[in-house]
């Protein structure tokens, strides 16, 4: 999973000004990213869903909808 994820960064995520982090349980691994530069759009979002799924490591992605964090 490391190295998928190294590659979702270098790939996807640094392309677009995105930052992520991730978790694994129960076989299932859970994502957060953002939008180092402001809001992530949905075109965003649908993209990295996209790049995941086509992996072949990659058994099924789910995405939610986006959320607005204050700090």
């Amino acid at each position: 999973m490391f190295a998928l994820m190294t590659e979702l960064g270098d790939n996807v995520c640094k392309t677009r000004g995105l930052a992520f982090s991730g978790s694994e349980a129960s076989g299932a691994f859970e994502l957060s990213i953002w939008n180092t530069n402001g809001t992530t759009t949905d075109q965003e979002r649908d993209a990295i869903a996209t790049w995941l799924g086509g992996k072949p490591e990659v058994s099924g992605v789910e995405t939610g909808p986006l959320e607005i964090l204050t700090s």
